[in-house]
Formats: C-alpha cells, structure tokens, sequence
C-alpha cells in the first residue's frame, strides 16, 4: 500500500491474483491508487454511435476515470440515452446538453469541467480499445517529461470490420 512504508501487497502477490481479484481491489482501492483521467466526450445527434463510444469508455481496465459528456445536439435523444448512467452512483459521469453550443464551446466547455490529472478526448463517433488509458497512463509515469501521448488508431466500418489504413 502506497502510504505505508512496508509493503503490504507486492508485485509477487498480484501476479498470483487471478483477474477477478485484481478487478475486485482495483474496484475498492483504484480511485487512491491511480491518477484520475477524465475521458471528454463532445456530440451532436448521433445517439447510436455515442453509445458506443461510451460503451468503450466503460469497458476500460482503468480503474479511476471520469466521464465527461457535451451534446451540442439539437435532439433530446442522447439525453434520453444517458440517463440510466446519470443514475449508476458507480459511475462518474457528468451530463450537459448545449443545444446552443458551437463545436469549440463543446469542446471547451468539456476542458473547462474536467478534474483529472490526465484527460483524453473521445469523438462520439470513434472507440477505445479496453486498456488504452491503462497504456496511456503508463507511458506518462515512464516519460514525466512528455506532455502527450497519442495513440495509433484502427479504421472500422459500420460493421466494426478493419478497413486498411488510408494513405492521408
């Protein structure tokens, strides 16, 4: 444990942890443990591939994340959508419809409300690979003088096929 001299749990111990275990004390123990990121997503009228951006956010190994939504939209069907999480107190989520809202207010607005140490932003059109923060993270703690990491993206099409990388 980080604050105690001793150490209580070392890297012999959560190597013999099976995932479950990890997950379970990652479940109680993250929010101390790992630096908090706070994942930034603008939309605008496009609730079906938002929820699965947000479902990719959900998916992450990362055990300390804030989420953080902007719908700049003029429906109310990402607002609907949302609810459900808004009300999952194990979520740290944080709604706002815009409906006047440029795109840069959305995006300022989602920078401007963001807590973390780190942040990402994440296009409501686009998806996480389940351990991207956890990657991304890491490599900040292995260079603390970087100021960013980026990571290399995969095109999908609608049916989540890989298409090959374009050229541009």
């Amino acid at each position: 444990v980080l604050a105690h001299e001793t150490k209580y749990l070392s890297n012999e111990t959560f190597s013999r942890l099976d995932q479950d275990g990890i997950k379970i004390f990652q479940a109680i123990y993250g929010k101390h443990l790992f630096p908090l990121v706070s994942i930034l997503i603008p939309t605008y009228n496009r609730c079906q591939l938002f929820s699965m951006a947000l479902a990719s956010v959900l998916e992450q190994d990362y055990p300390n994340l804030e989420i953080i939504v902007s719908d700049d939209g003029n429906d109310n069907e990402t607002e609907t959508y949302i609810q459900p999480y808004l009300k999952n107190n194990k979520l740290n989520i944080r709604y706002k419809h815009h409906k006047n809202f440029t795109f840069e207010q959305n995006w300022l607005w989602l920078l401007d409300q963001c807590h973390g140490e780190y942040f990402n932003y994440l296009m409501d059109d686009d998806l996480f690979m389940p351990t991207k923060i956890e990657k991304m993270v890491a490599a900040m703690k292995q260079c603390p003088n970087a100021s960013i990491v980026t990571s290399y993206r995969m095109r999908i099409d609608e049916d989540n096929n890989i298409l090959p990388d374009d050229e541009a």
